[in-house]
């Protein structure tokens, strides 16, 4: 039975399920002088920022990460030192904007770390950053980590997505293709190119810009609408030759590995009669005028629904003759 995947079903993701550890939080590190250091930090020194509101669970996710440290000291994952960072940096800048007060602030948090048993393993990744850099930095390290769970999901193409896991998979996909544009198209220093290929080196670009899944539209519709929709289901039964005719949106790849413009898809796109972009709710008009005929929207549907490549089909109206 195909999946339907819902805005519930993002919970299950690894990164979701890695960042759940730390929002719980652990106990048993009160007496630690990196838990009160912190705490008394945070209250004394940023007393008028809204950071002593989120002590409490900075201070229980460092446990966290130090109590698994100390019970798990041949097979801890490291990795979830990198998770740490990137929770603590949301929480961070969910509360202040200046990159030098976030500098200041995880930096000395990273210090007092220091000074417990784990301080050779979990290390500041980025100090010097600002906001936008670190939700960028944030969403494509989440993204290497999802990717497999993504995949997974929507591997035999049969799968329903709901918007908002359409819209949350999407975002993964801008932010990839951003950082890796300017990677292959700048000589900056604006991002970490060495550190973006090291996160993704297991994949290959084309299996990072697109992701199929059908797009699941819920609408109610009353009793005559849903009695005037009963013919249209037989609609994908009609052979090509009848003049009910499917419009679809073709949109090519936005980028491939020869380093192509992306944008080249809404130029090939543009030609085709009803432009619409992908995950539009208005109606496509077939080559048909209206004059030919009635014609009747479909309110609710399941369309194919494209990450950034490869087919979408889109079927909107029916149009049918009257003679």
């Amino acid at each position: 039975m195909p999946k339907h995947l819902k805005k519930k079903d993002l919970a299950e993701l690894t990164s979701q399920i890695n960042y759940s550890y730390f929002d719980q939080g652990d106990s048993g590190c009160e007496r630690l002088h990196f838990y009160s250091s912190i705490k008394d930090e945070l209250h004394g020194r940023y007393q008028n920022t809204d950071l002593p509101n989120i002590s409490d669970n900075i201070v229980r996710a460092l446990c966290c990460i130090f109590n698994k440290k100390r019970n798990r000291q041949d097979d801890f994952e490291k990795e979830l030192c990198s998770y740490l960072y990137y929770w603590i940096g949301a929480k961070i800048y969910s509360k202040i904007k200046s990159k030098t007060l976030f500098s200041n602030i995880i930096s000395m948090i990273y210090q007092e770390l220091s000074t417990t048993d784990i301080h050779n393993t979990c290390n500041l990744l980025h100090k010097d950053i600002d906001e936008a850099t670190f939700n960028t930095y944030k969403l494509v390290f989440d993204y290497s980590k999802d990717r497999a769970n993504i995949n997974l999901d929507t591997v035999y193409g049969n799968a329903r997505c709901d918007e908002e896991y359409i819209n949350f998979v999407q975002n993964y996909i801008n932010n990839y293709m951003n950082v890796y544009s300017y990677c292959n198209e700048n000589t900056g220093n604006k991002y970490n190119c060495g550190y973006f290929k090291e996160l993704f080196q297991k994949y290959t670009h084309t299996d990072l810009n697109s992701f199929y899944c059908m797009q699941h539209n819920v609408q109610t519709l009353s009793a005559v609408e849903q009695e005037e929709l009963q013919p249209i289901k037989q609609f994908f039964s009609v052979p090509r030759t009848s003049r009910k005719t499917p419009v679809a949106v073709i949109n090519s790849n936005p980028q491939g590995n020869d380093g192509q413009n992306w944008d080249h898809y809404h130029h090939e796109a543009h030609h085709l009669a009803g432009r619409q972009v992908l995950g539009s709710h208005d109606s496509i008009p077939t080559d048909e005028t209206a004059d030919s005929g009635s014609t009747k929207t479909i309110m609710g549907s399941v369309v194919p629904v494209l990450g950034v490549s490869s087919f979408s089909l889109l079927l909107y109206k029916v149009t049918e003759n009257i003679i």
